[in-house]
């Protein structure tokens, strides 16, 4: 019998309409850019944020002989940092367990489970125990803070407006306090960053690194809406980069923004495998430009080719590696003071008391050995970029993420932005995977629900 007219309110009409309401959900229709951001969770977002990005010693004075060397402040500082995250992560697994069960890959959990073993080759157990306990706190939190987003536009918009906070607040103190806010000549430790502009950091590196950051979170914003008052404030952020004297971070932001142009334009005509063949030369291109070119324009326009010293750490950070492959001198054991590889075995004074490893892949190679990096590359870099990479094309939202991971992937050159919550690479890599993951996992799930529905939809009208 047939029938005419549209067809009445069946179960397959119902799941339709469901179908619809999810795909609009999350903002994935064109021109859904704006979600009011609640109260409460932007002030949760900023105090974790705040204590990361900025820390708890802002407008330090590095003249005063009691001034400790910024990397080896006390971990008991931080204490209420890394509760807090744990705190967040309580309140996720209470109201949303799927979620968050959810939010952890395999290959993250064999990173953490690997880090775990490493520990056994640890000059300092307790140490370690305590660190990677840390970072596991840290991880949690902010995964608890992508699943209690609205949606992955509050998320993007808080990020944005915590970020442009923060910067602001940091420009007011070069303002009203320059001589703790700007490097002074008689630094006790470097007197030869006089003049760059670090805020309320302890250092301009950090402040250097947040400007990076936003100037590219702004434009991959700016890419999607094309607003005026985003590609201006990238534009300042980028120039506030160089106030604060972080060349290599300038750098930075361009070649990542070159790749990211080049993966949108690829994104159209080709996903998966193949797009991955087309840009791993790219990639390869960008190390070499970082590591060969760089250098080179370093030494002619300020005559040091060495990044500031760094590429003498690296030297006798590959030699260890060699010597200790597979465990490498355990999770966060490395750059522990007196009692690490890097003071008893590096020689010089300069390489004993260094922080940190100033390149986020060799921090990871002589703390967890190859096997470790390979998994941290895999599920903070690679991973979240090939799995969401045919997205690019369609969804704006992915656009801000891989964005922010093609940065850190090249400042990963010359700055330590794995496992490291107390700074603004740290905090983005990890908020970045998360998003990918949850807001990918939630978005495939609707695309296929859509689908779906689509076709039951076909097939009861034809009835």
């Amino acid at each position: 019998m047939t029938t005419h007219g549209p067809p009445r309110p069946t179960d397959f009409q119902s799941r339709y309409d469901t179908a619809r309401r999810l795909a609009a959900f999350e903002g994935m229709a064109e021109g859904a850019h704006r979600s009011k951001v609640r109260p409460l969770y932007f002030l949760v977002y900023l105090a974790l944020a705040y204590v990361s990005i900025i820390g708890l010693n802002s407008l330090v004075d590095r003249t005063s002989s009691n001034f400790d060397q910024f990397a080896n402040v006390g971990s008991r500082q931080y204490l209420w940092l890394y509760v807090g995250a744990a705190f967040v992560a309580l309140v996720a697994f209470a109201r949303f367990p799927g979620r968050m069960f959810r939010s952890f890959g395999v290959v993250l959990i064999a990173l953490l489970v690997w880090s775990a073993i490493t520990i056994t080759a640890s000059a300092v157990p307790s140490t370690a125990i305590t660190e990677l306990a840390k970072q596991i706190a840290f991880l949690m939190g902010w995964a608890g803070m992508v699943v209690m987003a609205r949606d992955e536009r509050e998320l993007i918009n808080t990020t944005k407006a915590v970020f442009i906070l923060l910067i602001s607040a940091d420009v007011l103190a070069v303002a009203l306090v320059p001589s703790l806010a700007i490097h002074q000549g008689y630094d006790i430790l470097e007197g030869n960053l006089a003049g760059s502009w670090r805020g309320l950091h302890e250092h301009k590196g950090k402040f250097g690194e947040l400007l990076a950051i936003t100037s590219v979170l702004l434009y991959a914003e700016w890419r999607n809406s094309r607003k005026l008052w985003l590609i201006a404030g990238a534009a300042v952020c980028y120039l506030l980069t160089f106030a604060a004297g972080s060349k290599v971070a300038m750098a930075g932001v361009l070649i990542a923004l070159s790749l990211f142009e080049l993966f949108l334009f690829i994104a159209v005509y080709a996903s998966g495998v193949r797009a991955t063949m087309v840009l791993l030369p790219f990639a390869v291109a960008a190390a070499l430009v970082m590591g060969v070119f760089v250098p080179i324009i370093l030494e002619q326009t300020v005559g040091d080719a060495t990044f500031s010293g760094r590429t003498l750490v690296w030297d006798f950070l590959w030699k260890y590696s060699l010597s200790h492959p597979w465990l490498g001198s355990g999770f966060s054991s490395f750059f522990i003071g007196e009692d690490g590889p890097l003071y008893q075995q590096g020689g010089t004074q300069f390489l004993q008391h260094i922080g940190n490893a100033h390149n986020t892949f060799y921090d990871m190679l002589v703390a967890i050995g190859w096997p470790g990096l390979i998994l941290a590359v895999a599920t903070f870099f690679v991973l979240p970029i090939t799995q969401n990479f045919r997205r690019m094309k369609d969804e704006p939202n992915v656009r801000v993420w891989i964005a922010g991971i093609l940065f850190l992937l090249i400042n990963g050159c010359t700055a330590v932005v794995m496992f490291q919550p107390q700074r603004t690479g740290g905090l983005m890599v990890i908020l970045s995977y998360f998003a990918l993951r949850h807001f990918g996992q939630r978005g495939r799930s609707e695309a296929r629900a859509g689908a779906d529905a689509s076709e039951i939809y076909k097939v009861s009208a034809e009835r």
